[in-house]
């Protein structure tokens, strides 16, 4: 290519190279040399018809070409150092008081430096480590440096060769310029391994990052800072749990005059600190009305400077209810475990401080105007669980939950009430056919029943799914469910083409199998001759039983759903089948009474708990339905849903009234506790002790599994356990946990994005075998006294944010392991773009081309 031709010519002691893609290039050459062939015969036909200009054209042409084609891939001249073996290795030592405070810590922080530089000089070649030297520079108010020396001695000088003065302030953008300035000096080649805290005076200038990485020169990060400021706020403290209504204590530790501030998210405390020479205790206290990890925001307010720390605790309570409407059935909630507080729908109070607001039998314009989007904003954190109640009116008119699905509520709620929105077009659904391949079914019969499997199969969809269970007296292959799509259907005609005839009829256990395939939307098809005793099983989908013998079922299965008798032989293709062609239902609510059969295998309603009616909605696609009619249609009683994109948000509905009598009922209470648990999320409390650290963005969280929270012994603790923190706008930070120390004891970091105002959130916690656990999570305003910004003095801990940035923007590394190697590489020097260049030769070479093509003499 034109362009690797001339990067192999030596240009004023320069490289020429290009920045464009291998493609690019390719067909920008190619265009070029196109339009010179092209150019060329123009100018031989010129010629001989006697233009004596045309060559000359013509060359011009062809220079205008490759000039345009050159360009095209931007290439540009350096004049790049050699590649050399030497270099200069820097150790920038952070010499302010934030980080000299704690000198042991400090010391400590030097030698595992030191430890860490040995390994990367012993693996240098003898004759390259020979040409490298070492250096130490410290920076405080101004920088100071030591004399260079081999790059073997720098390890001993980090040991025992740095003193420090404690100064006042941390210049770190002056310390990183002179260690750059004495690397290009030395030849332009080296590192930095920078030992800081991240308390700098100023942040350090993304331009200065960019001048080390275009000089090739990586800033590797080693973390170190004291454990507490040396003046103000020197320590505080809050206890790790608290109680909900319970007073909590912060008591503090402080030094010289100012002003003590202290608030929970609602609340605000303050007191004046006279000025004295010693440190002095305070204490404040404050209460949380609600539980979950709740934080305190301290801050410490004086003439040199401001304070501020977030500190955190769990608190634990009995979950906070909102009732509005009668709801008796909460009178036999256990008051340890549940705070009931009664609301006036008219004058509602705010959501957000509870855990579940149940609403029974009344609809949205029983409330306040805007208490459907109030509610709604609110929703992320706390539950939402409507109760129809009993019919209202007439039974072929709209109920309750059809006027909350009229609202600003409807997107997150688990049911739709229109019937007309699941006739246009219904959700995926779950088909299974049971085909009867018994020894009866030889000849016509199986041929019937297999043109009917296939006549099923033109109506699915290819977001459907198809399992098909064929059942005798003996077991038999099964065509597993996978989606109706073109090849799965293919599969699927083949396995049943491939089906023979042969022993009993059983279908009991088939029917028992298929249970174990329904879900909110499934179909069964049910394919025999009828040849057999009633079955005691009853399916758990609306079935259509279709005989294939020219005789009726066996009493009772027509009440599974639907009945087709066809002739013995006949052909099934075209079957109108009343579960693909459903009519709008034009009723409510079905007022008879009975009793609730569990979705898929025993549910929360699984004791025997009679109901008297239910309203008629339709089970949305991602909603989970615990309870169903026990008559098809089998319409839903209790679903539940959590938001896809906001998962914070939990709603249930009930679309039956909850009896009274299930306040003093066992079962009844259970029930009630069991559906108000999937809302909070949070029913095990007391098996999980959460403990968070934040230093600026960053937060640790600790979790440990608390002995005898039904445990049998240490191998009972989970290897594994997850966690992560939902925003009430859908986002998620994963915490990466993992164990550390004992077992049952994890730990994980995660940088916040935090915004200018508190936030509610969500801290999942997920335990294999167990229920997740979903935490109220209280998250603070971004900090406004910056850690990077205040007084030394007041400094402490490490600013992890401004040390990675420093890091990853020149390709260095947080040194918490191994270190890099001090490989080999060019020094990158001043660069001229060489395309402008090449645009103007091109347009001065066409000029001359069409003055070289003018007319014939």
């Amino acid at each position: 290519m034109l362009c690797d031709l001339a990067g192999r010519v030596a240009l004023f002691g320069g490289q020429v190279s290009c920045r464009a893609g291998w493609s690019g290039e390719v067909l920008a050459t190619a265009a070029g040399g196109a339009v010179g062939l092209a150019v060329l015969l123009v100018c031989v036909l010129e010629w001989r018809r006697g233009n004596r200009r045309a060559p000359f054209g013509a060359a011009l042409f062809i220079l205008a070409a490759a000039a345009l084609a050159l360009a095209a891939s931007r290439p540009e001249w350096r004049n790049d150092a050699p590649a050399g073996e030497g270099g200069l290795a820097i150790a920038l030592i952070d010499g302010s008081e934030s980080v000299w405070r704690d000198e042991p810590v400090a010391r400590a922080a030097l030698a595992q430096l030191a430890s860490g530089l040995e390994p990367v000089i012993a693996a240098l070649p003898p004759e390259t480590a020979a040409q490298w030297q070492g250096q130490v520079l410290h920076f405080g108010r101004a920088v100071s440096s030591g004399a260079a020396a081999p790059l073997g001695q720098l390890p001993g000088m980090l040991r025992s060769g740095v003193t420090v003065s404690r100064a006042p302030q941390s210049n770190g953008v002056a310390g990183l310029e002179a260690a750059l300035d004495r690397i290009r000096a030395a030849g332009g080649r080296g590192a930095v391994y920078l030992l800081a805290d991240g308390h700098f005076d100023a942040p350090v200038p993304e331009a200065l990052l960019a001048e080390a990485r275009s000089m090739g020169v990586p800033v590797h990060v080693m973390a170190a800072g004291a454990a507490a400021p040396g003046a103000g706020l020197v320590a505080a403290d809050l206890g790790p749990d608290q109680q909900v209504g319970r007073p909590a204590v912060l008591r503090a530790t402080l030094s010289g005059a100012g002003r003590l501030m202290f608030s929970n998210g609602a609340a605000q405390t303050e007191m004046s600190v006279a000025k004295g020479q010693t440190l002095r205790p305070a204490r404040l206290e404050t209460v949380f009305a609600s539980r979950g990890l709740r934080h305190v925001r301290v801050g410490f307010d004086a003439a040199n400077g401001q304070q501020e720390r977030t500190l955190y605790t769990l608190v634990r309570g009995p979950a906070r209810v909102l009732v509005y409407g009668p709801a008796p059935f909460v009178a036999g909630l256990d008051r340890a475990l549940w705070q009931v507080t009664r609301g006036d729908p008219l004058a509602p109070v705010d959501a957000a401080g509870f855990d579940v607001v149940v609403i029974d039998s009344l609809s949205p314009d029983d409330f306040a105007a805007g208490f459907d989007a109030d509610l709604l904003r609110a929703a992320a954190g706390t539950g939402i669980f409507i109760v129809n109640g009993p019919v209202r009116g007439a039974r072929d008119r709209p109920q309750r939950i059809a006027d909350w699905n009229a609202s600003v509520l409807s997107p997150v709620l688990p049911v739709d009430s229109d019937p007309r929105k699941f006739i246009e077009e219904p959700p995926p659904r779950d088909i299974v056919i049971m085909i009867d391949v018994s020894g009866s079914m030889a000849g016509g019969p199986l041929h019937t029943a297999k043109t009917a499997a296939f006549a099923v199969m033109d109506q699915l969809r290819p977001h459907d799914t198809l399992a098909i269970l064929p059942f005798s007296d003996g077991p038999n292959p099964q065509f597993g469910r996978r989606n109706a799509d073109a090849a799965g259907l293919t599969a699927a005609r083949g396995f049943v083409a491939a089906l023979g005839a042969g022993g009993g009829t059983a279908p009991e256990r088939t029917l028992q199998q298929a249970a174990g395939l329904a879900t909110n939307y499934c179909a069964y098809f049910f394919l025999s001759d009828g040849d057999f005793d009633p079955p005691k099983t009853s399916p758990k989908c609306f079935t259509t039983a279709i005989a294939t013998a020219g005789m009726a079922f066996p009493n009772g299965v027509a009440d599974w759903g639907e009945e087709i008798v066809l002739r013995e032989g006949s052909a099934a293709s075209g079957l109108t089948l009343r579960y693909f062609e459903p009519e709008e239902r034009d009723e409510y609510f079905r007022p008879e009474s009975f009793t609730p059969r569990g979705a898929e295998g025993a549910g929360v309603l699984a004791p025997p708990l009679p109901l008297a009616g239910v309203a008629i909605a339709f089970a949305r696609v991602d909603a989970v339905v615990e309870s169903l009619h026990a008559s098809p249609p089998p319409d839903p009683v209790l679903a539940f849903r959590r938001d896809a994109i906001r998962p914070a948000i939990a709603t249930g509905v009930f679309l039956s009234a909850i009896p009274p009598s299930w306040a003093s009922d066992p079962q009844g209470q259970a029930a009630v506790t069991a559906m108000l648990d999937r809302l909070t999320g949070w029913n095990e409390s007391e098996r999980y002790d959460i403990r968070l650290t934040q230093q600026d963005s960053r937060l640790t969280v600790s979790v440990a599994i608390l002995a005898g929270a039904g445990l049998a012994g240490a191998g009972d603790l989970p290897k594994t356990l997850s966690a992560s923190i939902q925003g009430g706008a859908g986002t998620v930070q994963g915490l990466g946990l993992r164990p550390v120390r004992e077992p049952g004891q994890f730990e994980g970091t995660v940088e916040l994005r935090l915004g200018p105002e508190a936030a509610r959130a969500t801290f999942v916690l997920e335990e294999p075998g167990r229920s997740t656990q979903r935490i109220p999570l209280f998250l603070p305003a971004r900090p406004g006294a910056e850690a990077g910004s205040m007084t030394e003095a007041f400094a402490f801990g490490v600013n992890h944010s401004a040390l990675s940035r420093i890091a990853q923007a020149t390709g260095g590394q947080m040194l918490s392991g191994a270190f890099a190697q001090l490989a080999p590489a060019q020094v990158r020097g001043a660069s001229v773009a060489l395309h402008p260049w090449l645009i103007a030769l091109a347009l001065i070479a066409l000029a001359g081309a069409f003055w070289g093509g003018g007319t014939r003499p």
